[in-house]
């Protein structure tokens, strides 16, 4: 139960971050020393660096990327970045916050998109339905 809050609160704060970096200043962004947790991988990946450019991942791994000049630096010591998580929360039985009947094709497209992210976006139950991300 510590481990989930500890995970919960790491995210946020790594979150908020990433977004405020990448809101206020457009500049890149490096997170340094983090652990990465993925659905795609079997365990955390400890002390990584991640490379944010133009608002995306661009770069995870175990050695410092090349870095633009001026791009910002966020130390990750003890703290969690979970890629592509998504909330939740929602039944993943539908498309949450899509009005459930529509002809507009815009609509039909975001809706395929969700369902085909879906399946990778869910962890093990333990965590994915306790966490909320943006």
């Amino acid at each position: 139960m510590r481990f989930h809050s500890l995970l919960r609160a790491s995210l946020l704060i790594v979150g908020g971050a990433l977004t405020f970096v990448t809101q206020v200043s457009h500049a890149d962004l490096l997170i340094e020393h983090v652990t990465v947790v993925s659905p795609e991988l079997p365990k955390p990946l400890p002390n990584r660096y991640v490379l944010v450019h133009d608002g995306r991942i661009a770069a995870i791994g175990e050695r410092q990327p090349k870095a633009s000049p001026g791009t910002a630096r966020l130390d990750g010591r003890g703290k969690f970045l979970t890629p592509g998580l998504m909330d939740s929360h929602v039944h993943v039985s539908d498309s949450g916050g899509l009005p459930f009947l529509s002809d507009d094709p815009a609509v039909a497209g975001l809706r395929q998109q969700y369902f085909r992210q879906q399946p990778r976006s869910c962890m093990d139950g333990s965590i994915a339905f306790s966490l909320t991300s943006r």
